[in-house]
């Protein structure tokens, strides 16, 4: 154990010769947690360490070495197994770190760039050429896009779109994302627009990803956003007061309060 858990070498290795001596000839579905990227980011491998690791600025990069390096090793194994050849891979995270450069908060109740923004690819036969969208997407989208791979048209409760189909004209790809951890926040990302906002200090922030992608200017409260402000508040409240009653049973901070005292005026 290194931190949380089996460090990622270990567990993709454990995964693969669990595959492989699978007696199950049915299709699967496997999920796989790694952890190695995570809070203390203790380094199972010294050799992948470039900078001191000692330094807590180091940490982060030089673990993410060591989990890059572990999870090429496994793919490359993997993908070019045949027993493997119509196994889709999508691989994604369920955040990011807002650690040192350029924010410092060590928050998650903070929803900067450094936090929110993940990885989401999708490897193997998906039935479409390799590209790169330039989308602003979500893992919402996961969910739609597994069923549509799999031709499974069915109604679902997702409020994602298929990563495998593009935006039709006049429909604005969204991005919507929260945490609950450190206190409530929750934000929305349309096209170069990103607002978020935290519900127990009251203070929301609005930057413009196309010309501040470090999110040094707040214009949050400038007459220039204000109509676009107050929609995308609107929104926030519209998709995340459905949640306000599992968060409350699961002793998260208390949204239902705040979300009430917003639509009557309080704070």
């Amino acid at each position: 154990k290194v931190g949380w858990g089996a460090p990622d070498k270990d567990l993709f290795k454990f995964v693969y010769k669990y595959l492989v001596q699978r007696k199950d000839k049915r299709p699967f579905c496997l999920t796989i947690a790694t952890v190695s990227v995570h809070h203390p980011f203790r380094m199972p491998e010294k050799k992948y360490a470039l900078e001191d690791h000692s330094k807590l600025e180091n940490q982060v990069p030089n673990v993410i070495r060591y989990s890059d390096a572990a999870l090429g090793e496994f793919l490359d194994e993997f993908m070019k197994d045949p027993r493997f050849k119509n196994t889709i891979i999508l691989i994604s995270a369920d955040h990011g770190l807002n650690w040192f450069s350029p924010h410092t908060t060590h928050t998650h109740s903070t929803l900067w760039e450094d936090l929110v923004w993940v990885p989401l690819l999708l490897l193997g036969n998906w039935g479409q050429p390799p590209a790169v969208v330039g989308e602003v997407r979500e893992l919402a989208d996961i969910g739609p896009t597994v069923l549509d791979r799999l031709g499974i048209d069915i109604p679902n409760h997702f409020i994602g779109q298929s990563l495998l189909r593009r935006y039709p004209a006049g429909r604005e790809p969204k991005a919507f994302f929260g945490n609950a951890d450190s206190g409530a926040a929750t934000g929305v990302r349309i096209g170069d627009d990103k607002y978020f906002y935290n519900y127990q200090s009251d203070l929301g922030r609005f930057f413009d990803m196309e010309h501040d992608r470090q999110e040094r200017t707040n214009l949050a409260g400038s007459p220039s956003v204000k109509l676009r402000e107050e929609r995308y508040q609107k929104l926030l409240l519209d998709v995340y007061s459905e949640n306000a009653k599992l968060i409350k049973e699961n002793r998260f901070w208390n949204w239902e309060w705040s979300l009430d005292a917003r639509r009557s005026g309080h704070h």
